[in-house]
């Protein structure tokens, strides 16, 4: 079983550097290891110029999106049967790709793709990557504590922070959207698989064998501060995880998306909503301008699917 690591870096060099000796210290060696450096800034460069056991890819900023396209593409055009998609902020048990290519041969059904626990802080509360989305209420759900429980769950969502794919889906859905950039990429990917693959199976695997990497918490603030403190690249981000999330539903399941589902979950994201609302408003220039481009790309895009041209290559 031939199996490639692909890791999506960009300007976290101390993290990467974890990242890789985890990958380096499996039990179950990889064939290879494909890191796509989306152009960063701060030395990874040279770094990786100097491992020799690593494929490096160099490209402009795509995200995550971009990033996983441009290295699943790889992995797949040279031969892996399986492809384990991470970013640069995770660190690998020893036993984790052992233990999943175990599970993997116990064979009960068709697995399209396969992605254990992590704990995703020191205290193991977010379960980040541990879901299942209602695509009817549009609900994301936690099932962290049912894959542990139970020892595995089959889902329908993914992330790409650590999940192994095969290569057979890959030769017939495509590669992951680059026009997604960084937010909810992976979700559309998994619920592509869902719509063309009914017989095969997502799983969650109910054993911790990875974590998440984090830098020191910032300090708790007031709220005006977090108001002040919005950035435009956070602007983006909200942008982009609403629109994408209801595209992803859409373009894959289109009879199971309501639109007044897609609204309550704005709602029910309302602490969010306002204070990106009140960073533009009071605090930002062109208010005008980002106020009306949020309501185009989460409502106009992602609810009504107008203006959006579908492109996969």
């Amino acid at each position: 079983m031939k199996i490639a690591a692909v890791v999506v870096t960009f300007n976290r060099i101390e993290l990467l550097k974890e990242s890789i000796l985890s990958l380096r210290s499996q039990t179950y060696k990889f064939d290879n290891i494909v890191v796509v450096n989306n152009s960063s800034t701060d030395g990874t460069l040279d770094w990786l110029g100097v491992q020799t056991d690593l494929t490096v890819i160099t490209q402009d900023n795509l995200g995550s999106g971009g990033g996983q396209h441009t290295g699943i593409k790889y992995a797949y055009e040279n031969g892996c049967d399986w492809i384990w998609c991470m970013d640069d902020d995770l660190v690998l048990y020893p036993d984790c790709i052992q233990t999943l290519v175990d599970f993997l041969i116990i064979d009960n059904f068709k697995i399209g793709a396969l992605q254990p626990l992590k704990l995703s802080n020191p205290d193991g509360i977010i379960h980040h990557g541990a879901e299942y989305i209602d695509l009817n209420k549009l609900k994301i759900m936690d099932i962290y504590d049912n894959a542990k429980t139970n020892g595995y769950y089959l889902t329908n969502s993914f992330c790409f922070e650590g999940v192994l794919i095969n290569k057979d889906i890959v030769k017939t859905i495509g590669l992951p959207r680059k026009d997604f950039f960084i937010t909810n990429d992976d979700r559309e990917y998994a619920l592509r698989i869902m719509s063309c693959f009914p017989d095969v199976r997502i799983v969650l695997l109910g054993q911790v064998l990875m974590k998440r990497l984090r830098t020191q918490s910032a300090p708790s603030i007031s709220f005006v501060q977090m108001i002040l403190s919005v950035s435009e690249w956070e602007i983006f981000l909200f942008q982009s995880y609403f629109r994408n999330f209801f595209l992803a539903i859409q373009l894959n399941f289109p009879d199971s998306f309501r639109k007044r589902s897609a609204f309550f979950f704005i709602l029910k994201n309302y602490k969010w909503v306002i204070k990106i609302i009140l960073a533009i408003l009071l605090f930002h220039k062109n208010k005008y301008h980002k106020i009306m481009n949020l309501f185009s790309s989460i409502v106009i895009q992602g609810i009504l699917k107008r203006e959006y041209v579908i492109k996969l290559k």
